[in-house]
């Protein structure tokens, strides 16, 4: 009897031991209103097959990948896209070497338009380790990742297309897939909250929105069976769920975007955007550098740069006033002038209190509309260039007037050779931009002397 406990007891010891060595990977694959079952699940291992699974009748899974070995996995199954992972688990040497907790992967079968193809068959996501997690990131939401880029596909496309024809036509088309994407974000973070009455609100309109795309139609379909468990309980306990379903809708309607309100237009500074390069550049020396020591000493000598410049320029600012004095005294004619009489001082009343000029408050802040009128008032044509120079750098500032909406884009060209690009946006600040948005907005190819540089390809 002991035997055979002992027996059992390392059985289990051997299985524990086992698992700890082993990264385990689960989930279930699901199509439309239902599981999916006969789905293979196959793990290649430097091109040999490691091992080969189906999901279950209820569309379950679940593969165990040793650590130290890097590995491919594919789901596949006839008339549906196949998606491929790749699981790095050749891990950090300064990383744990095991017992991470298993990762979800679950999806819903699909089968996109052929245009869309391209984008999922290549891996469609990395599973590694990343530091700031100290371990994996479990946070993955795989029908949500596969229609962001869908969406965002679509958008660079119609964006490209508009940037290419000067086509107004697809103006719509994009703010509805912007739009789509705000209904699916805005759900999702209701539905995290597990405030599934309004998430049902936003997934609903996106689906009307777009009727042929289905991941609202799953959210649906997943807020669907929570709620079926909620009213269950609900029933239960006596909760009247008509006056909690009301107050859950009417916080999301207080909730919902009501008209915004932009500052008013102010130019950025010279020393605002000195601040937005300096940001820059520290980043980009550091991700050149191949360690901290070496960045420090790069940005130590451009720091010594900057600061002999600005001494330089303020003492020409303050020479200049002192020469132009000079020059004027020196071509001023020399007349006797009458020394003018004082003048009696008036007596003082100390009764009297000082008058205190009373300055109008300053309007900071103004509605999207009149923020926008404002700029089409001070810059009527469809493009409004202003430059301005000092001894170290030159910067373009391109006012886009379309007649509903005018957009401000920046070019910073440095003497040393960088040159940046920003989109002033407000209230939310500067955007960097590359060289090719910048001149497909501005198209300043065609102004003479203002030809914008092409950033180096260290850049």
């Amino acid at each position: 009897m002991k035997k055979l406990l002992f027996a059992i007891l390392g059985t289990i010891l051997s299985i524990g031991i086992s698992a700890q060595n082993e990264f385990k990977i689960y989930g279930k694959i699901k199509a439309v209103n239902a599981p999916a079952e006969g789905v293979t699940v196959k793990v290649t291992q430097r091109g040999y097959v490691f091992k080969e699974e189906k999901t279950d009748e209820k569309g379950n899974y679940a593969i165990y990948l040793p650590y130290g070995k890097n590995y491919v996995i594919t789901y596949s199954k006839e008339g549906f896209q196949t998606m491929t992972f790749e699981a790095m688990l050749e891990l950090p040497s300064n990383a744990p070497q095991c017992c991470y907790r298993p990762l979800e992967i679950s999806y819903h079968l699909f089968n996109p338009d052929e245009k869309y193809k391209h984008l999922f068959n290549k891996t469609f996501h990395y599973i590694a380790y990343e530091k700031q997690y100290k371990g994996f990131n479990y946070d993955l939401d795989i029908d949500y990742m596969i229609q962001q880029r869908i969406v965002n596909t679509e958008l660079f496309e119609k964006q490209l297309e508009m940037a290419q024809n000067g086509a107004e036509t697809h103006k719509d088309s994009i703010k509805a897939e912007k739009r789509y994407m705000a209904l699916i974000n805005q759900g999702t973070v209701y539905y995290e909250k597990k405030q599934f009455y309004a998430a049902r609100k936003f997934f609903s309109e996106a689906a009307k929105l777009k009727p042929h795309r289905l991941y609202s139609y799953y959210k649906l379909e997943d807020i669907k069976t929570e709620l079926e468990r909620f009213e269950t309980k609900a029933e239960l306990l006596g909760i009247n769920l008509d006056s909690l379903i009301a107050q859950e809708l009417a916080h999301v309607e207080e909730n919902e975007e009501g008209p915004k309100t932009y500052p008013a237009y102010v130019p950025l500074t010279d020393q605002q955007v000195e601040e937005i390069f300096r940001t820059e550049l520290q980043q980009q020396v550091y991700a050149s550098s191949s360690n901290v020591a070496e960045g420090n000493r790069t940005m130590r000598l451009m720091d010594e740069f900057f600061s002999e410049e600005t001494k330089r320029n303020t003492a020409i600012a303050k020479e200049e006033p002192k020469k132009k004095e000079k020059k004027q005294k020196a071509e001023e004619p020399v007349v006797a002038k009458e020394e003018p009489k004082p003048e009696p001082a008036k007596p003082i009343n100390l009764a009297e209190k000082p008058k205190v000029v009373q300055q109008e408050p300053v309007r900071k802040v103004v509605d999207f509309a009149t923020y926008q009128d404002s700029l089409r008032h001070k810059y009527p044509n469809e493009r409004t260039i202003e430059v301005t120079q000092d001894s170290h750098k030159k910067t373009t500032r391109v006012f886009m007037n379309d007649g509903t909406r005018v957009e401000i884009y920046t070019m910073v060209e440095h003497t040393w050779g960088a040159t940046y690009y920003f989109l002033e946006e407000y209230p939310t600040g500067t955007t960097s931009i590359g060289y090719a948005a910048f001149v497909n907005k501005t198209k300043l190819t065609d102004v003479n002397n203002i030809q914008p540089t092409q950033p180096a390809s260290n850049q």
